[in-house]
Protein backbone atom coordinates (compact mmCIF):
# COMPACT_ATOMS: atom_id res chain seq x y z
CA UNK A 1 0.00 0.00 0.00
CA UNK A 2 2.85 2.35 0.83
CA UNK A 3 4.51 1.71 -2.54
CA UNK A 4 1.23 2.36 -4.39
CA UNK A 5 1.03 5.80 -2.82
CA UNK A 6 4.61 6.54 -3.78
CA UNK A 7 3.90 5.38 -7.35
CA UNK A 8 1.06 7.86 -7.70
CA UNK A 9 2.97 10.73 -6.13
CA UNK A 10 3.75 13.66 -8.42
CA UNK A 11 7.33 14.01 -7.35
CA UNK A 12 10.83 13.17 -8.48
CA UNK A 13 10.75 10.17 -6.15
CA UNK A 14 7.49 8.94 -7.71
CA UNK A 15 8.82 9.45 -11.21
CA UNK A 16 12.02 7.52 -10.42
CA UNK A 17 9.99 4.68 -8.94
CA UNK A 18 7.71 4.49 -11.99
CA UNK A 19 10.66 4.57 -14.38
CA UNK A 20 12.46 1.91 -12.34
CA UNK A 21 9.47 -0.39 -12.63
CA UNK A 22 9.22 0.20 -16.37
CA UNK A 23 12.90 -0.50 -17.07
CA UNK A 24 13.13 -4.10 -18.23
CA UNK A 25 9.36 -4.71 -18.06
CA UNK A 26 7.79 -6.48 -21.02
CA UNK A 27 4.64 -4.67 -22.12
CA UNK A 28 2.30 -5.78 -24.86
CA UNK A 29 0.85 -2.86 -26.78
CA UNK A 30 -2.52 -3.85 -28.22
CA UNK A 31 -2.84 -2.12 -31.61
CA UNK A 32 -0.66 0.90 -32.15
CA UNK A 33 -2.94 3.33 -33.92
CA UNK A 34 -1.71 5.56 -36.71
CA UNK A 35 2.00 6.11 -37.32
CA UNK A 36 1.83 9.57 -35.75
CA UNK A 37 1.78 7.73 -32.40
CA UNK A 38 5.26 6.33 -33.07
CA UNK A 39 6.73 8.70 -30.45
CA UNK A 40 4.92 6.74 -27.71
CA UNK A 41 6.70 3.52 -28.60
CA UNK A 42 10.04 5.28 -29.08
CA UNK A 43 9.70 6.81 -25.60
CA UNK A 44 8.77 3.45 -24.09
CA UNK A 45 11.87 1.98 -25.72
CA UNK A 46 14.02 4.83 -24.34
CA UNK A 47 12.64 4.09 -20.87
CA UNK A 48 13.80 0.50 -21.16
CA UNK A 49 10.47 -1.15 -21.88
CA UNK A 50 10.65 -4.42 -23.78
CA UNK A 51 7.89 -3.90 -26.36
CA UNK A 52 5.62 -6.56 -27.81
CA UNK A 53 3.14 -5.32 -30.41
CA UNK A 54 -0.13 -6.98 -31.36
CA UNK A 55 -1.64 -5.42 -34.45
CA UNK A 56 -3.03 -6.09 -37.91
CA UNK A 57 -0.58 -7.89 -40.20
CA UNK A 58 -0.14 -4.80 -42.38
CA UNK A 59 0.47 -2.34 -39.51
CA UNK A 60 3.26 0.22 -39.72
CA UNK A 61 4.36 -0.97 -36.26
CA UNK A 62 5.93 -4.12 -37.73
CA UNK A 63 8.91 -1.83 -38.49
CA UNK A 64 9.54 -1.39 -34.74
CA UNK A 65 11.00 -4.92 -34.62
CA UNK A 66 13.20 -4.28 -37.66
CA UNK A 67 14.42 -1.11 -35.91
CA UNK A 68 15.13 -3.12 -32.73
CA UNK A 69 12.67 -0.97 -30.72
CA UNK A 70 10.27 -3.88 -30.18
CA UNK A 71 11.17 -7.46 -29.34
CA UNK A 72 8.21 -9.00 -31.14
CA UNK A 73 5.41 -8.16 -33.55
CA UNK A 74 2.36 -10.43 -33.40
CA UNK A 75 0.06 -10.14 -36.41
CA UNK A 76 -3.62 -10.69 -35.60
CA UNK A 77 -6.51 -10.45 -38.02
CA UNK A 78 -8.54 -7.70 -36.36
CA UNK A 79 -11.40 -8.29 -38.82
CA UNK A 80 -12.39 -11.50 -37.02
CA UNK A 81 -15.28 -11.48 -34.56
CA UNK A 82 -14.49 -9.80 -31.22
CA UNK A 83 -14.40 -13.13 -29.42
CA UNK A 84 -11.97 -14.57 -32.01
CA UNK A 85 -9.70 -11.52 -31.73
CA UNK A 86 -9.61 -11.98 -27.94
CA UNK A 87 -8.81 -15.70 -28.34
CA UNK A 88 -6.08 -15.02 -30.91
CA UNK A 89 -4.46 -12.29 -28.82
CA UNK A 90 -4.68 -14.32 -25.62
CA UNK A 91 -3.10 -17.39 -27.23
CA UNK A 92 -0.30 -15.26 -28.69
CA UNK A 93 0.42 -13.53 -25.37
CA UNK A 94 0.40 -16.81 -23.45
CA UNK A 95 2.80 -18.30 -26.02
CA UNK A 96 5.23 -15.42 -25.39
CA UNK A 97 6.17 -16.95 -22.05
CA UNK A 98 7.74 -19.89 -23.92
CA UNK A 99 9.52 -17.59 -26.37
CA UNK A 100 13.09 -16.99 -25.12
CA UNK A 101 13.18 -13.59 -26.84
CA UNK A 102 10.06 -12.36 -25.05
CA UNK A 103 9.31 -14.25 -21.84
CA UNK A 104 6.51 -13.38 -19.45
CA UNK A 105 4.31 -10.40 -20.30
CA UNK A 106 4.27 -7.95 -17.37
CA UNK A 107 1.43 -5.78 -18.62
CA UNK A 108 -0.86 -4.91 -21.51
CA UNK A 109 -1.80 -1.44 -22.65
CA UNK A 110 -3.08 0.52 -25.61
CA UNK A 111 -3.07 4.05 -26.90
CA UNK A 112 -5.80 3.29 -29.44
CA UNK A 113 -9.21 4.18 -28.00
CA UNK A 114 -11.06 1.47 -29.93
CA UNK A 115 -8.77 -1.17 -28.40
CA UNK A 116 -9.44 -0.27 -24.76
CA UNK A 117 -12.15 -2.95 -24.29
CA UNK A 118 -9.93 -5.60 -25.92
CA UNK A 119 -6.99 -4.59 -23.73
CA UNK A 120 -9.16 -4.71 -20.60
CA UNK A 121 -10.33 -8.23 -21.48
CA UNK A 122 -6.79 -9.41 -22.09
CA UNK A 123 -5.57 -7.93 -18.80
CA UNK A 124 -8.41 -9.67 -16.97
CA UNK A 125 -7.78 -13.02 -18.68
CA UNK A 126 -4.03 -12.82 -18.02
CA UNK A 127 -4.52 -11.76 -14.39
CA UNK A 128 -2.82 -8.42 -14.99
CA UNK A 129 -3.92 -5.03 -13.66
CA UNK A 130 -6.18 -3.03 -15.91
CA UNK A 131 -9.57 -1.37 -16.16
CA UNK A 132 -12.64 -3.48 -15.45
CA UNK A 133 -14.22 -4.85 -18.61
CA UNK A 134 -17.64 -3.73 -17.37
CA UNK A 135 -16.31 -0.18 -16.98
CA UNK A 136 -14.81 -0.07 -20.47
CA UNK A 137 -17.99 -1.47 -22.01
CA UNK A 138 -20.06 1.04 -20.08
CA UNK A 139 -17.84 3.93 -21.13
CA UNK A 140 -18.14 2.97 -24.82
CA UNK A 141 -21.96 2.79 -24.74
CA UNK A 142 -23.60 6.22 -24.44
CA UNK A 143 -26.86 4.93 -23.02
CA UNK A 144 -25.05 2.85 -20.36
CA UNK A 145 -22.81 5.81 -19.52
CA UNK A 146 -25.81 8.10 -19.09
CA UNK A 147 -27.58 5.52 -16.95
CA UNK A 148 -24.55 5.15 -14.69
CA UNK A 149 -24.26 8.93 -14.34
CA UNK A 150 -27.95 9.22 -13.46
CA UNK A 151 -27.77 6.33 -10.98
CA UNK A 152 -24.88 8.05 -9.23
CA UNK A 153 -26.70 11.36 -8.90
CA UNK A 154 -24.77 13.23 -11.57
CA UNK A 155 -26.63 15.66 -13.81
CA UNK A 156 -27.49 14.30 -17.23
CA UNK A 157 -29.46 15.89 -20.06
CA UNK A 158 -32.82 14.38 -20.88
CA UNK A 159 -32.35 11.69 -23.51
CA UNK A 160 -34.74 9.21 -25.07
CA UNK A 161 -33.30 6.07 -26.57
CA UNK A 162 -35.06 5.09 -29.78
CA UNK A 163 -34.77 1.46 -30.75
CA UNK A 164 -37.97 1.09 -32.78
CA UNK A 165 -40.81 3.13 -34.30
CA UNK A 166 -42.81 2.70 -31.07
CA UNK A 167 -40.15 4.69 -29.17
CA UNK A 168 -40.51 7.82 -31.33
CA UNK A 169 -43.81 9.21 -29.98
CA UNK A 170 -42.87 9.06 -26.26
CA UNK A 171 -39.55 10.74 -27.04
Amino acid sequence: KRRRGALAKRSLQGQRLRRGILRGATLAFITTGYEGKRFIYEKAYELGVRIVVIDSPDSWSRKLVEEKKAVKFIPVDMMQSSSEVVKSCLAALEACEQDPVVGKIDGVCTFAELSVPLTARLAELLGLPGPLTTATDQARDKSLTRLALRQNGLPTPPVHEIRSDADVAPA
